[in-house]
């Protein structure tokens, strides 16, 4: 795993657009990163939430979250993939927050996502998502993983950090982050071969 890489000419080309205030530029760039995702959130979700809030629904609140925030988003300073994340980190613990709020007060809990609609475009994205039997495959493999194992992963593979940042998150050392990311890749390509998509570093 690269512990730095650039964006891409086709990633600046559509940040380009984006700031422009193309928002089918946007939501191109957030299509790269759904399946990866669909799958943290899909991973994350506790099942206590699933009745009234879905991997879909936050998907959707990312998107807009994100979107209005594009205006803060240096590419110098981070990937997409990163800055999408951190994100999609703060919709979660805001979903959270939320349904531990109404449950507390007695109340029904009205769903984990503050989103009512959202461009056709978007929910294309997610349907493609949600239907995509590859990525289904993949969560189901992660969920097999011990939590060391799955936490790896899912800095590395699907967050995109480096070896260097997961290392203190899951208390390794840099050198044994980067062979458990080797193994748990290989067992991937084994296991799920065409998975490695979520995983390939678009910037």
């Amino acid at each position: 795993m690269s512990e730095k890489s650039g964006l891409s000419r086709e990633t600046q080309d559509l940040v380009r657009r984006a700031r422009s205030g193309d928002r089918e530029g946007f939501t191109r760039l957030y299509a790269r990163l759904a399946p990866a995702l669909h799958a943290w959130i899909d991973l994350r979700l506790p099942m206590t939430m699933r009745s009234r809030v879905g991997p879909e629904d936050l998907m959707h609140e990312v998107w807009w979250k994100a979107l209005d925030a594009f205006g803060t988003y240096d590419p110098d300073r981070a990937p997409f993939r990163a800055w999408l994340f951190t994100i999609a980190k703060r919709v979660f613990i805001s979903a959270v927050r939320r349904e531990g709020a109404a449950s507390q007060a007695g109340l029904p809990a009205g769903g984990g996502s503050m989103v009512t609609s959202v461009p056709a475009s978007v929910t294309d994205v997610s349907r493609r998502v949600t239907r995509d039997q590859v990525l289904a495959d993949v969560v189901t493999a992660l969920r097999e993983l011990d939590k060391t194992d799955q936490s790896v992963f899912v800095h590395c593979g699907l967050e995109g950090q480096t070896a260097s940042q997961v290392a203190p998150l899951v208390g390794l050392s840099r050198d044994a982050v980067l062979k458990r990311w080797q193994r748990l890749r290989e067992r991937l390509r084994k296991e799920v071969p065409d998975g490695e998509r979520l995983l390939v570093d678009l910037d």
